[in-house]
């Protein structure tokens, strides 16, 4: 498998209380050891996280409220182009934070 940076990009993030087909998202992994987050219902669509401007910055943009802040059996997502840029969620907002502390962890959850 191969993976391959487009230019761009569109689509919608956002935040859900329910878990069903739009909330659910695979985890491709590559010979290399990175990883894509692919939707599920949209074949060839995948989660792009476009840290430019606070890499920019390279200072936190505040306080998020993620899934998890136990540290345990959580996982941070880091973009691969932005190092130390992760993936944050407040609960409304979806969007990049520099560093990663427990806001910005997430609970891999395994559905049948």
């Amino acid at each position: 498998m191969s993976y391959t940076a487009t230019n761009g990009g569109g689509g919608k993030v956002s935040c859900s209380k329910a878990i069903g087909d739009s909330e659910t998202l695979y985890l491709e992994r590559y010979e290399d050891g990175r990883y894509s987050i692919r939707a599920s219902g949209s074949p060839g669509v995948y989660l792009r996280l476009d840290g430019n401007a606070v890499a920019k910055e390279k200072k936190k943009i505040g306080p998020g409220a993620g899934v998890s802040t136990s540290g345990d059996a959580s996982n941070a997502f880091e973009s691969i182009k932005f190092p130390e840029v992760f993936l944050r969620s407040n609960g409304k907002i979806v969007n990049g934070q520099w560093g990663s502390e427990s806001y910005e962890e997430f609970y891999i959850i395994y559905l049948d």
